[in-house]
């Protein structure tokens, strides 16, 4: 029964999303074979396990004391191991351990059919509670061994991935205002962490960029006080991709935040961004439930993995 966090399988999405959730694209994770689906952000504060090959739901989580505003999920695919991060407003994190495991299955005695399906199985790793406010957003990267959590207070910390000790921790904020982190992202190439803070009314939106030791390394004011729905760090690292409101995809250059190119094709507003492993596409959803699908341009291709030092003056791990 998975440590008794796991309540009655059920085979429909019955769940209502709470209206409290503005970044609903923050509550949803793939695995990176697209077996299984993660979906967080429901009013009786569970998070659930979709199977898609089968088609139904395996698994409802409650393990949170109010709603799961976020999830994150990084994998190692050579050990068949992922790491599942859900963050919520109860103030909390919680850091999940699966392992996707193949299981022959049989349809009926009496059937030819026997095939291979995946298994995967969550157990909880550890939580860490009563931080300083509701958690908005999280992230991992298991290659660097950090995840990475944004307040409604503007605290950002950084914990270790598999022991949970923070490594740093530093607050979004000035003399006169606190920054809601609406999205933290963080790279994979550099360990190097964006932020995005938007309290969605009439002050300007921010972008942040923190080296990996949590140091400040720029920030920008958002061009036309646009409002992103999502942020997503090319595999090199040396670009950002945006979208939002503004129905037009932003790539900033880092960490100077020089705008590279602006992509303005789509006719409504963008709710998610995602590039293919290999960086070579971007894929776009709108809000009318249309999909772009972009080349990344070349210079964000670059592996800058040689001229991490030159780059974010920070040396990778």
């Amino acid at each position: 029964n998975m440590n008794g966090n796991v309540a009655a399988i059920k085979n429909q999405i019955v769940k209502k999303v709470s209206n409290y959730i503005f970044l609903k694209n923050l509550c949803f994770a793939v695995t990176a074979n697209g077996s299984h689906v993660f979906a967080a952000g429901f009013e009786d504060c569970t998070f659930m396990q979709y199977n898609v090959s089968q088609g139904k739901m395996e698994a409802d989580f409650r393990a949170h004391s109010d709603i799961v505003s976020c999830i994150a999920i990084d994998e190692d695919a050579n050990k068949n191991r992922m790491v599942l991060v859900t963050g919520s407003y109860d103030r909390s994190i919680i850091v999940w351990k699966g392992q996707m495991e193949k299981k022959r299955h049989t349809r009926s005695l009496s059937a030819s059919y026997n095939a291979l399906q995946l298994q995967l199985e969550l157990h909880e790793s550890y939580r860490r509670e009563q931080l300083d406010a509701a958690v908005n957003c999280v992230d991992i990267s298991m290659e660097k061994g950090v995840i990475v959590v944004g307040t409604k207070n503007g605290d950002l910390i950084m914990y270790h991935s598999s022991k949970g000790d923070v490594l740093w921790s530093t607050s979004v904020r000035d003399l006169y205002a606190v920054y809601n982190i609406a999205i933290c992202r963080v790279s994979k190439t550099f360990g190097t962490v964006l932020v995005y803070c938007c309290d969605y009314d009439q002050q300007p939106t921010k972008l942040y960029l923190f080296g990996d030791s949590g140091e400040l390394l720029n920030e920008c004011v958002v061009a036309d006080n646009d409002r992103y729905h999502e942020v997503v760090f090319s595999k090199s690292g040396n670009n950002v991709s945006c979208g939002g409101l503004n129905k037009c995809i932003v790539i900033y250059k880092l960490p100077s935040f020089q705008i590279a190119i602006e992509l303005s094709d789509a006719n409504d507003i963008i709710r998610s961004l995602t590039t293919d492993k290999d960086d070579q596409y971007i894929l776009c959803g709108l809000n009318n439930g249309n999909v772009l699908l972009y080349s990344f341009p070349e210079s964000a291709q670059k592996d800058a993995s040689k001229n991490r030092k030159a780059l974010y003056g920070t040396t990778g791990k």
